[in-house]
C-alpha cells in the first residue's frame, strides 16, 4: 500500500502534460470485478469462491463536486464438513448492491486531489444453507452510511486514479429467516486507516 502511496506521489511531481480538473459537465465510468476460488484439503476438504461485478457512475454537477452511483452484484459460496455427522454444510449468500454517493475534490496540485466520499450502501438478498437434504433460507436488507477519504490521480484526460483509506459510518442490517425470528443488527464503522484500503480506475466520457 505505501509503494502505491509513493507511485501516486511521484506522478504527481512528473511534468505530464497539464489536463482540466474535475469540471462541471464531465462524466465518468468505471467499476470492479472480482472472482476467487480456495479449496483447502487436512483430512477433510473445504471450497470457498467469491464473485463480485460493481459498475459505477459518476456525473460533476459543478467544478469539484460530484453525484454517482454503484450498482451490482455479489455472491460467495462455502462447503466444508458439518460436525458431528459426516454431511457437508454448504452455504450461499447472493446480494444486489446500490451504493448512490457525493464527492467534493480538493485540488492539491495539477494531477492530484483529495477527496471526501459520503455514501449509502443498500443491499438485500438471501442466505441459503443446506445439510444433507435439509436447506433453510435467510432474506437479508442492509442499510449503511458513511463517509471515505481518498486520493485521486489525473492519469491522462481520460483516466483516474483513485485511492480511499477506510470509512466512518453507520450500518444496520436485518435477517429474516424462513421460520424463526427476524434479527437487527446495528453498529458504527471507524476503519480510517491506511490498512483499509481501496484502488479503483475511472474513464471519462468527455
Amino acid at each position: 500500500m505505501k509503494k502505491i502511496l509513493i507511485i501516486i506521489v511521484c506522478l504527481a511531481g512528473m511534468n505530464i502534460p497539464n489536463y482540466a480538473q474535475y469540471s462541471k459537465g464531465k462524466i465518468a465510468l468505471g467499476g470492479s470485478f472480482s472472482i476467487s476460488y480456495e479449496k483447502t484439503k487436512t483430512n477433510t476438504t473445504s471450497t470457498s469462491s467469491n464473485f463480485e461485478i460493481l459498475p459505477s457512475a459518476e456525473y460533476f454537477i459543478t467544478n469539484n463536486f460530484s453525484v454517482g452511483m454503484d450498482i451490482g452484484y455479489q455472491s460467495q459460496m462455502s462447503e466444508y464438513p458439518y460436525a458431528p455427522s459426516s454431511n457437508t454444510l454448504k452455504t450461499v449468500n447472493s446480494s444486489f448492491i446500490a451504493q448512490p454517493y457525493v464527492k467534493k475534490y480538493l485540488s492539491l496540485g495539477e494531477h492530484l486531489s483529495f477527496f471526501g466520499k459520503a455514501e449509502v450502501d443498500v443491499s438485500f438478498g438471501k442466505v441459503t444453507t443446506t445439510v444433507a437434504s435439509d436447506t433453510q433460507t435467510e432474506k437479508t436488507f442492509e442499510v449503511a452510511a458513511g463517509v471515505s477519504p481518498g486520493l485521486s490521480f489525473l492519469l491522462s484526460k481520460r483516466t483516474l486514479i483513485e485511492a480511499t483509506f477506510g470509512t466512518i459510518g453507520f450500518s444496520t442490517e436485518t435477517d429474516k429467516p424462513d421460520s424463526g425470528t427476524k434479527t437487527t443488527i446495528t453498529g458504527l464503522t471507524f476503519t480510517v486507516n491506511p490498512v483499509a484500503f481501496g484502488l479503483g480506475v475511472k474513464f471519462f466520457l468527455n
